[in-house]
C-alpha cells in the first residue's frame, strides 16, 4: 500500500491532527499536531517514506523513541508516544518546543557569553553524561541538535535532539551500521568517527562537545575546509584554530578545557563527559566571578568620584 503524503489536517494514528510541517531531515519529517482530546500541541516524527521497508532504518527510528523515552532528562526533548499508522508510517510524538536551535542562535547573535554557556550548554552536556551512563552514545551532537525552549516564565531550556543515530551498548539487537560507513555531521564528528570505526565509544560526544563549545564560543568551526574530503582531512590530522585567530576573548582554562576534548586520541581526552562539564563549568564559573568583581570594583570607584555641583 502506498503511503499518502502528510499534509495540515491529516490525523495520525486517529489522534494526531497535522497542522503544519516543522522541519525535514534525511529520515524523517517533523510536524505540529494537536492531540484530539487535550487539544494540547505536540511535534510528530514520521519517519520518511523511502526508508519505511528498510527495516534498520525503521529498527533505528523506533529506537530513538525508547532511548529518549527511558532517559527522561529535564534537558533532552521528552517522548509523548509513539506507533505506526497504516497510512503514514512509523511516528513518535515528542513535546512541541518553540523557540530556537543553539545555532540559529549564535548566527543571529554571535558568540554565546559565558553566563549562557552555563545556562545552556553545561547542562546539555550533563544529559550526554546521563545517556553515557545508560551506554548511549548519542553520535551527532552538534548546535543544531540543541533547542533554546521558551518556557511559560520568560526563561529558556536548552534540549537535546535527535537520538536517531545513537549506539547503545554492544548489544546485537541494536542497530548498527557497517565498518567504514559514517552516521553524523562531518564538521562535529570525531577522528575514529570519521574513519568509521566499529570500537565508538562515549569519548566521540566529548569531542562532538568541544567543537559545540568552540563554535558557541567563537562563531567558528575548529576545524574548516571548502568541502567534505578537506574538512575530513582537517579533523584527522590538523590542529584546531586557535582560538585568539578568531578574535573571541575566552579564558586559558575554558580554551584548555576546549582542546583537550578535541584531541585526536580519545585517551588524551577527559575520560567521561560529566568531568568535561565540570570542567568548563568551574572556567566559566571563576570567569564570571572575575567580572562580577570588576563590576563592583568599577561601581565602588564611580561612588568615590568627586561630583560637581
Amino acid at each position: 500500500m502506498l503511503r499518502r503524503p502528510i499534509v495540515p489536517g491529516a490525523v495520525i494514528a486517529g489522534k494526531y491532527t497535522v497542522t503544519q510541517l516543522l522541519g525535514q531531515g534525511g529520515m524523517g519529517s517533523v510536524f505540529e499536531a494537536t492531540q484530539a482530546f487535550t487539544n494540547q500541541r505536540v511535534a510528530v516524527k514520521v519517519l520518511n517514506a523511502e526508508w519505511s521497508s528498510n527495516d534498520t532504518a525503521v529498527q533505528r527510528f523506533v529506537q530513538e523513541a525508547r532511548i529518549v523515552a527511558e532517559l527522561a532528562h529535564p534537558n533532552i526533548a521528552h517522548v509523548l508516544d509513539g506507533g505506526t499508522d497504516p497510512r503514514f508510517g512509523v511516528f513518535t510524538v515528542f513535546e512541541r518546543l518553540f523557540g530556537q536551535t543553539l545555532y540559529e542562535r549564535v548566527e543571529a547573535r554571535g558568540p554565546l557569553e559565558v553566563s549562557e554557556v552555563v545556562r545552556w550548554i553545561v547542562p546539555v552536556m550533563n544529559a550526554l553524561a546521563a545517556a553515557h551512563d545508560r551506554a548511549v552514545i548519542h553520535r551527532d551532537f552538534k548546535s543544531e541538535n540543541v533547542f533554546l525552549a521558551r518556557q511559560t516564565d520568560g526563561s529558556t531550556v536548552a534540549k537535546l535532539l535527535d537520538f536517531g543515530i545513537s549506539k547503545v551498548g554492544s548489544s546485537a539487537a541494536i542497530v548498527r551500521t557497517k565498518t567504514g560507513s559514517i552516521l553524523g555531521t562531518v564538521s562535529f564528528m570525531s577522528p575514529e568517527q570519521t574513519r568509521g570505526d566499529r570500537a565508538l565509544d562515549h569519548r566521540a560526544d566529548v569531542w562532538s562537545a568541544g567543537v559545540v563549545l568552540f563554535e558557541c564560543l567563537t562563531g567558528r568551526l575548529p576545524f574548516e575546509g571548502t568541502s567534505v574530503p578537506e574538512v575530513v582531512a582537517a579533523v584527522l590530522h590538523d590542529e584546531p584554530l586557535r582560538f585568539e585567530a578568531t578574535g573571541a576573548k575566552v579564558s586559558p582554562a575554558l580554551a584548555a578545557a576546549v582542546y583537550r576534548a578535541l584531541e585526536k586520541r580519545p585517551e588524551a581526552r577527559f575520560d567521561g563527559m560529566r568531568a568535561f562539564a565540570d570542567e568548563v563549568f568551574r572556567a566559566c564559573r571563576v570567569e564570571l566571578e572575575q567580572l562580577a568583581f570588576a563590576e563592583t570594583q568599577a561601581i565602588a570607584r564611580d561612588t568615590r568620584r568627586p561630583r560637581n555641583e
